[in-house]
């Protein structure tokens, strides 16, 4: 049974979020919605509307999720359930640039094909504030700035202990999808889904050699320290949670997700390449 309180995805990017909206839609589709960013408009845009909206309509939402700002997560009324996923910051900001560089559609896609920029280049140089310390600026509740400042870190951890219910991490994400699925009561079934909005090519990364990519983390320290804080955590809290029966659900937990979900990726990935074949 899904919780009457609103459940709300902080979709930081890059960290399986489009996969995370597309499963919840599905599993809250008897419920009034709220998904930032679609039908043309900004996520800032849908941020600043829902605060707009009276307290008792905001709350009154079964899903809220995508690129949310702080506010809105004080601005629902009651105990809303709210969770995120984090994600290695040296694998986010390489996510970042290949899916930048093969968007066109990006504000910044245009950044880096006039200057060739490198990986280096991009986060250092393009004034996208997403690109140093942007997890833990997107917690902190600021919205713009890069800073290194570890004030930021200390008021992102406070908001996470203050209104977040669950911290996933991109690289454990069946565990952490088993671990969600588990606190908001949802059938494994489910929870079955398949990847979207991946790189199509993961291993075709930048070339970074080892100086460059000391300079490029020490512009995400903040990332780093904050990822390996909750990292910890949750690690510490997988151990004395995967032992025994939990252990054995877990497994077939994956059993259950894995085999459609690989079934409905093939099938999607079929359909793709009839649709390549139909094009003139």
């Amino acid at each position: 049974m899904l919780p009457d309180a609103p459940v709300v995805f902080f979709h930081i990017p890059k960290t399986a979020g489009t996969t995370l909206i597309t499963l919840f839609q599905r599993i809250f589709a008897g419920r009034t919605q709220y998904i930032t960013g679609r039908g043309g408009s900004s996520h800032i845009e849908d941020c600043a509307r829902f605060l707009d909206l009276p307290a008792e309509t905001g709350g009154g939402f079964g899903l809220v999720a995508g690129h949310l700002e702080m506010p809105v997560i004080r601005a629902i009324p009651g105990k809303p359930f709210v969770f995120t996923f984090l994600r290695k910051p040296w694998e986010r900001l390489v996510s970042l640039y290949c899916f930048v560089k093969r968007t066109p559609g990006h504000h910044m896609h245009q950044w880096i094909v006039q200057r060739d920029a490198s990986l280096e280049e991009f986060v250092r140089n393009c004034p996208w504030d997403e690109l140093q310390n942007g997890m833990t600026r997107r917690l902190a509740g600021v919205a713009l700035g890069r800073s290194g400042d570890k004030q930021l870190l200390r008021m992102a951890m406070d908001n996470i202990q203050r209104y977040f219910s669950f911290v996933g991490l991109q690289e454990s994400f069946d565990k952490s999808l088993f671990c969600l699925g588990r606190q908001l009561s949802i059938d494994a079934n489910a929870l079955v889904s398949t990847k979207e909005n991946v790189n199509p090519d993961p291993k075709a990364g930048p070339d970074v050699d080892a100086a460059a990519r000391e300079r490029i983390l020490s512009y995400n320290a903040l990332d780093f320290e904050l990822y390996g804080l909750c990292s910890s955590k949750f690690r510490a809290e997988s151990a004395r949670l995967f032992k025994g029966p939990v252990l054995k659900e877990f497994n077939t937990f994956k059993r259950t997700v894995k085999a459609p979900g690989a079934r409905l990726e093939r099938a999607s990935r079929g359909l793709k390449v009839q649709e390549s074949r139909l094009l003139p």
